[in-house]
This record gives structure tokens, C-alpha cells and sequence, in this order.
């Protein structure tokens, strides 16, 4: 999570640089902080933005002025948005904390969850379902208050009990995706503290609340920011176990990815 984090707040200075050379000076400073300073300056970089108080804020210490904003062309405005979109998920993966987010910011985050919403397949699910949310995203309602305080685990359990006479739900070791960590009843911080490196004579491996992590669901071929920071967090923990030999031989062959 920090490796995207510290490579997508670099990419971010030297594009900026090229759209708005007039704010060089500015734009060096905020390349030149520590990898911590990036990160913690640009925690309260984030607070100014949700505010939505008319200014530009992109990065530590590098605000636009509206004159010089309003000359960039709608490309470059979508760029920048784009790279502080990111650096912003970044911020709230590392803190878990969503404090002073506005109501807006969280609705544009629903609608993109909207979106791919619309990409599954409701087909197995009960008549009783189609009336609710409609068979196309198109005629899906107002997302459900439990989905704007992200409780979306929560509401897809409800779903479940309330559709299906009987269901099993896997354990967390089985299976665990980017939406377990991301999307959980508690916190990411929290979720994160779970996870843990168990170390025995001829068997070390992740452990989550002391069991055996038996498998992940994610894909490395992709440009979805969730599912990257998932992976560079699991990535973390290979990392603590690389003197295993087949630890060792996985992390070269996701480099190679």
C-alpha cells in the first residue's frame, strides 16, 4: 500500500510539473519531503480536498490557483483528479480513518461501486430480488443507507439470509479477497491487526486470528486500485517470509507479473 502510495505521489510531481510548470518551486518541495512527511502531509492534503472549499489543493504545499486551473484543458483536470483520487484511497487504506469525509465524496464513491454493480449477473437470485433492484443497473434504487456507511459485507450477509432458506459462509482463511479487508464490518486497521506470521520449526506461513491462511482471491493484471492495494499488503507479509524457499520462488514469479 505505501509502495503504491510513494510511486504514484512521484509519477504525480513530475506529470504536474509538465501540465503546470509554474508551480516547479512548489511541486519540487513536495518531491523533495521523506517518504513519511509525503505520507503524512498528504493526509491533510486529503482533508482539504473533501472539504470542496473552491481551492485546488493537489500536494503537499502545491495548490492551484483557480485562474491557472480553469486554463488547463478538461484532460488535464481529469489527470490530476485521477492521480488524487488515488493518493487519496492510499490515505484512507493507511489511516482507516474516514473522518470529515463528505457525503459527496462517499456518493462519488457509490457510484462507482454502482457501476460495477451492473456487471453482475442477478439471474440465480429470487423474483423477490428482481422486484427490489430490477434485473439492470439501470433500475437499481437509491443505494441503501447501509451501503453509504460501508457496510457493504454487512448488507450482502442480509441479502443472503433473506433470500436463501439455507447458505454457508466460507472462513476468512479461504478465499479472502481485497473486499474482506476493504468492505469489512470493522475497520481496515483493525482487519489489517488480524493477520499475523506464524513461524515453526519447518512450517512457517500468514495466519489470520492464529489460522493458517489456506488461500487469497485476487488478479495482478489490473489497473483496480483495490484490488492493487490488496495485493501490495499481502505482498508485505510474503515479503517477511522470503527466507522460505517457496516463499522465496512465489515473490519472483510475481515480479515477473
Amino acid at each position: 500500500m505505501e509502495n503504491t502510495f510513494y510511486s504514484k505521489y512521484n509519477e504525480f510531481c513530475n506529470d504536474l510539473e509538465g501540465a503546470v510548470p509554474e508551480l516547479k518551486s512548489d511541486i519540487e518541495n513536495a518531491r523533495n519531503l521523506s517518504d513519511e512527511q509525503k505520507l503524512s502531509e498528504y493526509a491533510n492534503v486529503f482533508k482539504q480536498r473533501v472539504s470542496k472549499d473552491g481551492t485546488h489543493p493537489v500536494l503537499p504545499g502545491v495548490t492551484i490557483p483557480n485562474t491557472l486551473w480553469d486554463s488547463l484543458s478538461k484532460n488535464s483536470q481529469e489527470a490530476i483528479e485521477k492521480y488524487n483520487s488515488i493518493l487519496d484511497l492510499c490515505v484512507i487504506y493507511h489511516t482507516g480513518n474516514t473522518e470529515g469525509v463528505s457525503q459527496e465524496w462517499v456518493d462519488s464513491i457509490m457510484r462507482e461501486w454502482r457501476t460495477k454493480m451492473e456487471k453482475i449477473d442477478f439471474t440465480k437470485l429470487s423474483s423477490k430480488f428482481f422486484d427490489i433492484f430490477g434485473k439492470h443497473g439501470s433500475s437499481l434504487p437509491p443505494l441503501p443507507e447501509k451501503f453509504l456507511k460501508g457496510s457493504l459485507a454487512k448488507l450482502a450477509e442480509d441479502l443472503v439470509k433473506e433470500f436463501c432458506e439455507s447458505y454457508f459462509v466460507f472462513p476468512n482463511t479461504i478465499n479472502y479477497g481485497w473486499w474482506r479487508l476493504l468492505q469489512g464490518k470493522e475497520s481496515i486497521q483493525i482487519l489489517k491487526s488480524k493477520w499475523s506470521i506464524k513461524r515453526e520449526q519447518n512450517c512457517s506461513g500468514i495466519c489470520i486470528e492464529t489460522q493458517p491462511l489456506l488461500s487469497i482471491h485476487t488478479h495482478f493484471k489490473t489497473n483496480d486500485m483495490s484490488t492493487i492495494l490488496f495485493n501490495d499488503f499481502v505482498k508485505g507479509f510474503l515479503e517477511k517470509l522470503k527466507s522460505v524457499d517457496k516463499t522465496k520462488k512465489l515473490l519472483q514469479f510475481l515480479k515477473q507479473l
